[in-house]
C-alpha cells in the first residue's frame, strides 16, 4: 500500500482510511489466530513508505516476503531518569552496529525525551542545518558518542552529549526560566480557569438567594415550609426549598428501606417470579448510588449554606471558606506532583487527595454564597454591579474563546522538552540555551518522510482519556493507546487516520512527546489506576487548570464536526456529565501519559508481530514489582492473543538485587540487568523479548558504586526529581551503557542474527 493508495482508499465504516477496533473485533482476531484487520493496514503503510525505503537506502538489508524479520527498541517512561539510562542503552547498541538494525522505535513518556533527541538529529530538518552532514546509528556516527560513559573520553568528547548533560534540569534551564517561571505558570492557570467559573458560581448564588416561584412553594406542605423558614435567614429562598427536597428524598430513601425489610419474609411468596425480585433489588442498588445519597448530599450542602451563615454569625463562612479553598488547592497541587509515583506515604494520598478536593470545592460554594451575600447587601453602591457585570462578561469570553491547551502547564513543559532534547544545532554544539525554533515547527509528517529516512520509525504513545467509555472493558482501564506517528495517528477505540491530514498537518513532534509525558492529569493515572482516577479529584485539578494533558479532535470524521478548538465550557461537560463525558464518542478527546495505559511502549509492536523487541525498562520500581511488565503482557494477551514467557533460566528474579556487595556496604546486586523471553503470537509465529531492567549489577564502576553509596534509592530515586544534575545524569547514562554491553552475548546477538534473517519460520 503506497501513499497514494492512502489518500484515494474508499473511505471505511468509521473513519478514511481505517476504522476503529470494536473489543468484539479484537476477541474475533484472537480467537481466529490473526492480527486485526486494521493492524495489519498500518503495518503495510509503515513498510511501504518507511521501513523499506529506510533499510534500502541505510544498508541494513531488505524486508523478506514475509515480513517476519522486523525489529523493535521500546523505551519506556520514567521521566528524565528514563531519558538518561536509555540514552546509554542506545549508545551500547550504537558500539555495537546493532541499533542500525531496528525498525522500530516505540517510545513512551521519559523515554520519549531522548527518543524524540535522536529522531530530531537524525531527522531532513537538521540535515539541512549542518549544510548535509549526516548523523546515524552507528558507532561513528551516532549524534551522542559511543564511547564507555566510566572513561574520561565517554563523559567530554560529544558536544551533544554534553548539551544533554548539562540540561538534566529541563524545567529551569536557566537565563531566567527557573523555578518562579513554573510557579507563574502554574498560577496564571490556576488564575484564567477560576475567572471563567468563580463569577458564574457567585452568580449562581446570588440567583438561589431570590425567593421561589409561588408555584413551586405551594406545592409544599404548609407545616413544613414553615418550620423550613424559621430556620433561613433568606425566606422563601432556593436555599429552603433545597434543603426540604433533601429531607424529601432521606425520608423516602429510609421508608424504601424499611418496606424491603418487612417485605423480606413475604416478598418469595408475593413474587414467584426469580427474575422479578432480582429486578427490584437492583432497582434499589442503583437508585441508590445514582440518585438518593447523591442528591441528598448535594442538596443538603446547599441548602444548608444560609442555616450555617446563620448560626455562627457569619464567622465559619468568613473563615472556613477561604480556608477550606486554600487547603483544597494544596491537595490538589500534592495530588498533582505525586501522580506519577505509585509509592503511598505513611498517610494514603487516595485518603487525603478526595477530602481535600471535597475542601475545595465546598469552600468554593461558602465564597461564593458569601459574595453573592455581600453584593445583595451592598448593591447600591454604584460601582459594584458593573464591576459585576464586567466580570461576567470576561468569564463567558473566557469560558468561550481561549484554547485550553494554550493556557495549561503543558505548554511550559512541551517548550522545555523541545529546547533541551530538540535544540538548534549550532546553539546545542556551543553549549548555549535559547528558542529551538527548527523543533517549534517540525511536524511528524514531515520531519522524517521527506528524503531518505535514516531513523528507525518512531511510534510516540499516549493514552486517550475514555474512562466513561460505553464499552467496560476501556472503561476499567481508563483509556486506550492512541499514537501519534509519520504516517498515523488513533487508537483502537477512535481509528487511526492519516497524520498529514489529522489536525491540519500540524501535530509536532515536541507536542507528541510532552503529551506522550503528560502523568499529571485528571481522570487517569499510572497503568489506569492512581488517586488522580478519583472523581472529586479530577474535578478540582481540571478547576484548577492543573493537567499536562492535551485537547484533540477526534480522528473520526463522524465525530469531530464541532469547533477546532476545546473550550472551559466543553471541558467542564466532560468533568460534571457522569458517565456521559470521556467517551470516544465524543468529538473532543484529551490525550495524557501514554504509562496511563501501558508504560513500556511494547504494545504497538507487538500488535506489529516484531521477530525482535528490547525493551528498556526506566521506570521507578524499587520494590522490583515489575508492575509495568505485568500491565502490558496482560493488556496484549487480552488484545492481541499474544503471549510472552520466560523460561527458567530467564526468571524475573534474576534482575532482583539479592547478593550482598562488597562496596558500597548494604548494597545489594542482582545476577544480571536482562533477561529474554518468548513472544508466541496467536497464529503461531513466534519472537524474542529481550527486557532491560535499571538494577545493580556486578560490573559496574567504582564510579557508579560510589555513587549508590551516596544514593542508596538509586536506581529507582523518585520520578517526581525532574532535576537531574550532572552526576546524576552520568550515573543513570551508565548504567544503561553497563547492562545493554553486558546484554550482548553470543546467545543474544544471535538472537538478533535470527531475527534479521526471520528465524525461526513459523
Amino acid at each position: 500500500m503506497n501513499e497514494k493508495d492512502i489518500k484515494n482508499s474508499t473511505p471505511c465504516k468509521l473513519i478514511d482510511p481505517i476504522e476503529s477496533v470494536s473489543v468484539e473485533k479484537l476477541d474475533e482476531a484472537n480467537k481466529d489466530g490473526i492480527i486485526d484487520g486494521e493492524s495489519k493496514k498500518i503495518r503495510e503503510a509503515e513498510l511501504e513508505n518507511y521501513i523499506k525505503d529506510r533499510r534500502k537506502k541505510t544498508g541494513v538489508g531488505e524486508v523478506n516476503n514475509e515480513s517476519s524479520n522486523l525489529m523493535g527498541l521500546a523505551l519506556s517512561g520514567g521521566g528524565i531518569r528514563s531519558a538518561t539510562f536509555s540514552l546509554g542503552v542506545m549508545q551500547a547498541l550504537a558500539k555495537a552496529d546493532i541499533l542500525k538494525k531496528m525498525d522500530y522505535l516505540s517510545t513512551v513518556s521519559g523515554g520519549g525525551y531522548i527518543g524524540a533527541a535522536l529522531t530530531w538529529f537524525l531527522s531532513k530538518k537538521m540535515e539541512d542545518q549542518r549544510d548535509g552532514k549526516k548523523y546515524g546509528l552507528g558507532p561513528n556516527n551516532f549524534p551522542f558518542g559511543t564511547e564507555d560513559p566510566s572513561t574520561d573520553a565517554g563523559k567530554s568528547s560529544n558536544n551533544l552529549l554534553k548539551y544533554l548533560r548539562q540540561h538534566g534540569m529541563y524545567l529551569m534551564p536557566g537565563k531566567c526560566i527557573n523555578f518562579l517561571s513554573l510557579i507563574a505558570v502554574i498560577l496564571r492557570g490556576m488564575f484564567l480557569n477560576l475567572l471563567v467559573w468563580f463569577p458564574i458560581s457567585v452568580l449562581v448564588m446570588f440567583g438561589l438567594l431570590h425567593n421561589v416561584p409561588d408555584w413551586i412553594t405551594s406545592n409544599i406542605p404548609n407545616h413544613i415550609y414553615k418550620t423550613l423558614l424559621l430556620l433561613a435567614d433568606h425566606p422563601a429562598s432556593w436555599f429552603n426549598l433545597f434543603l426540604w427536597l433533601s429531607f424529601v428524598i432521606i425520608s423516602v430513601f429510609l421508608l424504601i428501606c424499611i418496606i424491603y425489610s418487612l417485605l423480606t419474609g413475604s416478598i418469595k411468596k408475593a413474587i414467584e417470579n426469580n427474575t422479578t425480585r432480582y429486578s427490584f433489588r437492583r432497582l434499589f442498588e442503583k437508585s441508590s448510588g445514582c440518585f438518593f445519597l447523591n442528591s441528598f448530599i448535594a442538596l443538603f450542602v446547599l441548602g444548608s449554606l444560609p442555616e450555617l451563615a446563620s448560626l455562627f454569625n457569619g464567622w465559619i463562612v468568613k473563615a472556613g471558606g477561604p480556608g477550606s479553598a486554600f487547603l483544597g488547592s494544596i491537595s490538589g497541587i500534592w495530588a498533582f506532583v505525586k501522580s506519577g509515583e505509585n509509592k503511598e506515604g505513611a498517610v494514603p494520598l487516595g485518603l487525603i487527595a478526595p477530602i481535600g478536593a471535597f475542601l475545595f470545592l465546598y469552600g468554593l460554594v461558602l465564597l461564593s454564597y458569601q459574595l453573592a451575600v455581600l453584593y445583595t447587601d451592598h448593591n447600591s453602591i454604584w460601582w459594584v454591579t458593573p464591576l459585576l457585570i464586567t466580570l461576567l462578561c470576561l468569564s463567558v469570553a473566557t469560558g468561550l474563546f481561549v484554547n485550553l491547551n494554550y493556557i495549561s502547564i503543558h505548554r511550559y513543559y512541551r517548550d522545555r522538552l523541545m529546547e533541551s532534547f530538540m535544540p538548534e544545532i549550532e546553539m546545542a554544539l556551543k553549549n548555549e540555551t535559547g528558542k529551538a525554533k527548527g523543533a517549534d515547527s517540525a511536524t511528524l509528517n514531515n520531519l522524517t518522510l521527506k528524503g531518505a529516512p535514516r531513523g528507525p520509525y518512531h511510534i510516540v504513545n499516549t493514552n486517550v482519556v475514555i474512562v466513561d467509555s460505553d464499552d467496560r472493558r476501556r472503561k476499567i482501564r481508563g483509556g486506550d493507546n492512541f499514537i501519534l506517528s509519520p504516517l498515523y495517528c488513533g487508537s483502537n477505540s477512535t481509528g487511526w487516520k492519516p497524520t498529514k491530514d489529522y489536525m491540519g498537518g500540524n501535530m509536532t513532534l515536541s507536542t507528541a512527546v510532552a503529551i506522550s509525558g503528560a502523568a499529571a492529569n485528571p481522570n487517569t493515572g499510572v497503568g489506569g489506576s492512581g488517586v488522580t482516577r478519583n472523581k472529586a479529584v479530577s474535578i478540582l485539578m481540571a478547576l484548577l487548570n492543573l493537567r499536562l494533558g492535551f485537547w484533540i479532535r477526534n480522528p473520526n470524521p463522524e465525530k469531530n464536526k464541532w469547533r477546532s478548538r476545546p473550550n472551559h465550557f466543553d471541558s467542564a461537560r466532560f468533568e460534571i456529565l457522569p458517565g456521559k463525558g470521556y467517551s470516544e464518542k465524543r468529538s473532543f478527546l484529551q490525550l495524557s501519559d501514554g504509562g496511563h495505559f501501558e508504560n513500556l511502549g511494547l504494545y504497538e509492536l507487538i500488535r506489529r508481530r516484531l521477530k525482535l523487541v528490547i525493551v528498556c525498562d526506566g521506570g521507578a520500581d524499587p520494590e522490583f514489582s515489575f508492575s509495568d511488565l505485568q500491565i502490558a503482557i496482560r493488556r496484549i494477551e487480552t488484545d492481541f492473543g499474544t503471549i510472552i514467557k520466560f523460561d527458567n533460566n530467564n526468571k524475573l528474579g534474576r534482575l532482583i538485587p539479592k547478593e550482598d556487595a562488597d562496596y558500597p556496604k548494604g548494597a545489594k546486586l542482582a545476577m544480571q540487568g536482562h533477561i529474554v523471553g518468548d513472544i508466541i503470537y496467536s497464529d503461531g509465529s513466534t519472537g524474542k523479548l529481550i527486557f532491560i531492567k535499571t538494577t545493580m549489577i556486578p560490573d559496574m564502576s567504582l564510579k557508579l558504586m560510589g555513587y549508590k553509596g551516596a544514593n542508596p534509592s538509586f536506581p529507582d530515586q523518585s520520578t517526581a526529581d525532574q532535576f537531574f544534575d550532572e552526576e546524576q545524569f552520568e550515573a543513570y547514562r551508565e548504567l544503561g551503557y553497563t547492562i545493554a554491553s553486558n546484554m550482548l552475548t553470543d546467545a543474544n546477538r544471535q538472537h538478533i542474527t535470527n531475527a534479521e534473517k526471520g528465524l525461526p519460520k513459523p
